[in-house]
């Protein structure tokens, strides 16, 4: 692909997505679209604009939090995550959900949530039943 191609789809996505080549134009954009948030921008993280999985390989146990995308970490592959008070990021996401683990699939979404060691045995035991 060349140069030229590149600068043809900026064109194309500049004038597709509305964005004002008039700095004044473009303020007016942004006046109006910040009124229309209420004069506020929320920060969304990614996983909570991507609708959870309802069926497939999911906990039978019931929880908010099943099916969602787990927030970005390191890991890779199905992985259990222990709430660490070292990861701010992490432990807010594990008290909102009131657990103290996750048991995370490697598309990053969540399998199972416990709240003990004993419930974190049960949903291991669940999830290799499943796999069997």
């Amino acid at each position: 692909m060349t140069r030229l191609y590149f600068a043809g789809l900026i064109v194309v996505l500049h004038a597709t997505c509305g964005a004002a080549a008039d700095p004044a134009a473009a303020r007016e954009r942004d006046r109006r679209l910040l009124a229309e948030a209420g004069g506020r921008v929320a920060t969304v993280p990614r996983q909570d604009l991507i609708p959870p999985l309802e069926r497939g390989f999911l906990s039978p146990q019931p929880h908010p939090a099943v099916g969602t995308l787990f927030p970005k970490h390191e890991g890779k592959g199905l992985m259990t995550v222990r709430k660490d008070p070292s990861n701010p990021f992490l432990f807010e996401w594990f008290e909102r959900h009131r657990c103290m683990a996750a048991i995370v699939r490697p598309d990053h979404y969540v399998y199972g949530l416990a709240d003990s060691d004993a419930a974190l045995d049960r949903q291991l035991a669940a999830m290799a039943q499943q796999l069997s």
